[in-house]
């Protein structure tokens, strides 16, 4: 997975706020995530973290889905 540049003051998500922001559950990051599909994520101290801007990333490379023969509107 291509990596960013960061910017220092990113914000570092927990495993539970991922959880809720991808609507994956914990097993599912953790496969994808050793499969090399999903940001791999930090160990700053006793927690694991993600950045907010690499899950960001993530999200807006899923594929768009079309519905009905409605085309989907151009990524801004």
């Amino acid at each position: 997975m291509e990596r960013e540049m960061n910017s220092p003051t990113d914000r570092l998500l927990t495993l539970p706020e991922v959880m809720k922001i991808t609507a994956k559950p914990r097993t599912s990051i953790y496969l994808a995530v050793e499969q090399g599909t999903f940001p791999a994520p930090r160990k700053p101290g006793r927690r694991l973290v993600w950045l907010a801007s690499e899950i960001d990333a993530w999200i807006g490379s899923l594929p768009r889905v079309e519905f009905a023969g409605r085309k989907a509107a151009p990524h801004a």
